[in-house]
């Protein structure tokens, strides 16, 4: 239990650390490309950095869970009796949310291992091997996607804010004027006679 504990702090310190790196270098970019105010630079980089934090320590708290799959020999004991999930819960609470993903689909595809010749530890294996991996792939989504329509968002804001422009945000358009120009061409005032 105190291993598990350490696990999630290592996975939620990890995970903090990157997206306080994403989220300063996208809050960087976005503060050298845009010119927007750094009130708004800074909401988009608090916003990514809980968004990003979440899903970073989400994906290291599953690669972590996926490098215990190697030490996991001892399941080998409790496969060789009738497969009871709970038991595998109450013995491996860090695979919770993995096994209910797999026990919904574990019954058809456990079939098609053993007329393959799969063993149930491999199977098993397998199965919490994948389930892991489209766990990371999900999180890493969200994180790109999260980035994306952030970089997105910030780009519409400073475009619509500025006109179009985000670097052009100081000069104004050329605009010509009959009393700045060389003469060519100023019409003539009518002069009063009196």
């Amino acid at each position: 239990m105190v291993m598990m504990f350490f696990g999630f702090a290592a996975a939620l310190f990890w995970g903090i650390l990157a997206g306080i790196l994403v989220a300063g270098l996208a809050a960087f970019l976005i503060n050298a490309l845009t010119k927007m105010p750094v009130w708004q630079t800074g909401l988009a980089g608090i916003f990514l950095f809980i968004f990003l934090s979440f899903h970073f320590a989400a994906i290291i708290g599953g690669a972590r869970a996926k490098s215990m799959l190697t030490d996991m020999e001892v399941l080998s004991a409790t496969v060789g009796r009738a497969t009871d999930w709970s038991d595998l819960v109450d013995e491996y609470t860090f695979l919770k949310p993995y096994l209910k993903e797999i026990a919904a689909t574990a019954a058809d595809e456990f079939i098609t291992a053993q007329m393959q010749g799969t063993d149930m530890k491999t199977f098993l294996l397998t199965c919490i091997s994948s389930a892991i991996n489209r766990f990371m792939w999900r999180h890493a989504a969200w994180a790109l996607g999260g980035i994306i329509v952030c970089f997105a968002g910030v780009v519409a804001l400073d475009a619509a804010a500025n006109g179009g422009g985000g670097r052009n945000r100081g000069q104004r358009p050329a605009v010509s004027s009959p009393r700045r120009s060389n003469g060519a061409h100023v019409r003539p005032r009518a002069h009063r006679r009196i």
